[in-house]
This record gives C-alpha cells, structure tokens and sequence, in this order.
C-alpha cells in the first residue's frame, strides 16, 4: 500500500519494485487502485501528500507526496484492465483536488 507522506523516490521505488507482483495501490474514491507506472517530476515540493495538484493532458496525473511530486502515468482500477492516466482522467472525470489514500 502507498504511503504518500514518503518521498516521491521512494513511493517510485515501491512501485518500480512491485511492477510485476503484487502490484502497489493506494485508495482512491473508496476503492482499491493499483499505480503501474509513475515517474518522479521533482524531489523537494511539500504539500498535502496524496493530492492531486495538476493534470497534464497527455502525460498523466500529478501526485504532492511528503516530499516531492510523482507523476502517475499508467493505473489500474478494480475489474478493468490497466490504463493509461491520462485516459483515467477522462473516463473516471478526475479533478484536480481530489486524493489519493483517503481511506
């Protein structure tokens, strides 16, 4: 499970580590959502961990962690296949605002 009050680095190692199995998810909207592919898009920013604090349309969603911003770029919700973020966006109307994590 991501813990968003870790650094971006570090919530990009977990999810690079566990790409294969058992694959790293956080709670999104009450559900149970698995983050694929992510990058780091910088390592200093503080702000409310697990927000969303922009969409870049094409690229993906990005996350505020403890320390620094993930970009999200490829994601899984419960009984669908794997999809881009940015395809995410559109189909589940993603907003700025929202978190990742709220349980």
């Amino acid at each position: 499970k991501i813990n968003w009050e870790k650094s971006a680095r570090e919530i990009f190692n977990q999810i690079r580590a566990f790409k294969v199995w058992p694959k790293a998810f956080t709670k999104f909207r009450d559900k149970e959502v698995k983050i694929l592919e992510a990058k780091v898009l910088d390592e200093n920013s503080h702000g409310n961990a697990g927000e969303i604090v922009d969409i870049v349309k094409g690229k993906g969603i990005v996350v505020q962690t403890g320390k620094g911003k993930l970009l999200i770029e490829k994601m899984q919700f419960p009984n669908s296949k794997a999809i881009s973020a940015d395809d995410a966006v559109r189909g589940y109307h993603i907003e700025i605002g929202e978190k990742f994590g709220a349980e």
